[in-house]
């Protein structure tokens, strides 16, 4: 198990849904990735586990003003300094920074390029306990059409580098902490329809992209993107039966 009790500064700690119907994707992602549940009754948050170990979250309260979403949240010491950092160099915060009882702070910001993405200060609360692992986090990824844009961003409010990845048309960036990559930005192709909008996605881990697809489907999920290979392994797009994008991916090495 790639089990987490802390994350350098940069390095994408946790994620959430904000959905609609709160209990029929708690019901879905169940079935697809043997989540159990348990609800803070006074928050209306929702953390879920695998194999016992802290994976993501849901807001267990139903989001109508805005699209369901999964959102990335990177690790941080000091949300304050960094909710200033966001703002000088051209985002605008959301949210925050909000302290969470004595779980940590919270920040959500829209990026330069359009995207929302957040920060976690660890209190009690240190992110995922469990990555990389079936049926928890293993990638997140900046979809924008100003990819100098937002790794300039990016890297101007988080301590990270970039590394260039790119490869013909092909326009790919990764975002990297003590040299070891953590995320990435990709620039979308001319095929991507042009009403799509700027947007983080999250990768789950799974043994086998094709039967995940074929269950996900089967319990009312559409594919946006059918699975492929890579050089990373086998992927393929979906949305959850409430709309919300993710990614599951297998990778190479069990491909």
């Amino acid at each position: 198990m790639a089990e987490r009790s802390s994350y350098a500064p940069g390095t994408p700690c946790w994620i959430d849904l904000n959905t609609s119907d709160p209990s029929a994707a708690r019901a879905f992602y169940t079935e697809l990735f043997g989540w159990q549940f348990e609800t803070n009754e006074q928050s209306h948050y929702a953390t879920a586990r695998k194999d016992g170990k802290r994976v993501c979250g849901l807001n267990d309260m139903p989001i109508t003003e805005q699209p369901p979403v999964w959102l990335t949240y990177f690790a941080t010491d000091d949300a304050q300094k960094l909710a200033e950092s966001v703002t000088a160099n051209g985002g605008a915060v959301v949210l925050g920074p909000m302290q969470v009882y004595q779980q940590g702070s919270i920040l959500l910001w829209l990026d330069t390029v359009g995207a929302t993405a957040g920060a976690w200060q660890p209190g009690l609360h240190t992110g995922a306990e469990l990555v990389e692992e079936a049926g928890t986090t293993a990638w997140h990824e900046l979809a924008t059409r100003d990819l100098d844009g937002a790794v300039a961003f990016y890297t101007a409010v988080l301590p990270v580098s970039a590394h260039d990845m790119s490869d013909g048309e092909f326009r790919y960036q990764t975002l990297r902490v003590e040299d070891r990559d953590v995320a990435g930005i990709w620039q979308m192709s001319a095929d991507v329809p042009a009403e799509t909008p700027p947007h983080w996605s999250v990768y789950f881990t799974v043994d086998d992209t094709d039967a995940t697809v074929s269950a996900a489907t089967a319990h009312g999920a559409t594919v946006n993107v059918p699975a492929k290979d890579s050089p990373y392994g086998r992927f393929a797009g979906l949305a959850d039966p409430q709309g919300a994008a993710f990614y599951v991916i297998q990778p190479a090495e069990a491909a």
